[in-house]
């Protein structure tokens, strides 16, 4: 008599429903019966550190393109380049005490003294001491720069202006003369995000262009600029606050969405996790207006709020 294996009951990770699955076939090709979502895990930002690679929390603090990172981890590198350049400091220091009591037994009379007196002199070894402290020297400054690219990594998807803001505007301001709009040179230069912070662009240099002070207010729409104006969470941060609180607490958000095309929604949806598409941070979930599995770029996200039960779902026009 033929047994058929027993099955197992797996929950769809987008609407929730449960499936009757044969053992073999989970993680492989079948699909939720309600939703047509393959019943595995979806591709999805990850859920570890950035930094040390291990599993975050729902609390952990979060990145503008959706990763995650623990908030010792950084701070445990801000101390080790602190370390470092104290010690390399000290290494300094001492390269230069040892080259000035070189330079003083190498002097006349230090050499006439070590004639009449017999003295062997020391120089060989201080310059032994020299050379180890200036590899020890080169290996911390190796090692801070490890540290520093992790930092960099890290301070590109900040939700505000990152620590290293500064040094960063330097750095393109050095690279560039004039305005990249108007092609001017004269008054101050600015640097511009060309997507703002605000809409969940990056710091990183290829997000950075420079711009004149008249072409950069009317870039933002006609108002003088200063730096600092986004120190604080902007709509984009807040959206990615609170998607994440909806995925832990496993609750349904509710928003009205703006296609590229200008087609306008509102949805109820129940979100399963963070997912990047073509340079895009986009929510993964399960629609209830499409009564399947979609995506939707958070920058195109307005009026976001978590809902207990799916709210009324439309097109607009």
């Amino acid at each position: 008599m033929n047994t058929r294996p027993p099955e197992a009951i797996v929950e769809c990770k987008v609407c929730g429903s449960r499936n009757r699955v044969s053992p073999r076939n989970i993680g492989r090709s079948h699909v939720c019966g309600k939703c047509h979502t393959p019943l595995q895990d979806l591709s999805t930002v990850s859920r570890k550190c950035a930094i040390c690679g291990l599993e975050c929390g729902n609390r952990d603090q979060l990145l503008s393109n959706g990763s995650l990172y623990h908030q010792s981890c950084h701070l445990k590198i801000i101390q080790e380049i602190e370390r470092i350049e104290q010690q390399s400091s000290a290494h300094q220091a001492e390269i230069l005490r040892l080259s000035r009591v070189m330079q003083t037994e190498q002097s006349l009379s230090s050499r006439i003294g070590r004639f009449v007196s017999g003295r062997v002199s020391k120089i060989p070894q201080w310059r032994n001491q020299i050379q180890v402290l200036e590899r020890e020297v080169q290996a911390l400054k190796n090692e801070r720069l490890q540290r520093s690219e992790v930092l960099r990594g890290l301070y590109d998807y900040w939700l505000t202006y990152p620590p290293d803001w500064e040094e960063r505007r330097e750095e393109v301001l050095r690279n560039a003369q004039t305005c990249e709009n108007c092609g001017s040179g004269h008054g101050p230069l600015h640097v511009h995000h060309e997507v703002s912070i605000s809409k969940g662009g990056s710091h990183s240099v290829y997000n950075l262009c420079v711009l004149c002070e008249k072409c950069h207010e009317r870039r933002h729409g006609g108002r003088a600029f200063k730096y600092g104006e986004d120190a604080q969470p902007g709509p984009f941060a807040k959206k990615l606050n609170t998607l994440r609180d909806a995925i832990g607490g496993g609750k349904l958000i509710h928003f009205r969405y703006r296609k590229y095309d200008g087609a306008e929604s509102v949805r109820s949806v129940r979100p399963v996790n963070f997912q990047r598409f073509q340079g895009s941070l986009c929510i993964v979930g399960y629609c209830y207006l499409r009564k399947a599995q979609r995506s939707f770029a958070i920058r195109r996200m307005n009026e976001l709020k978590v809902i207990e039960t799916p709210g009324t779902c439309y097109d607009k026009g």
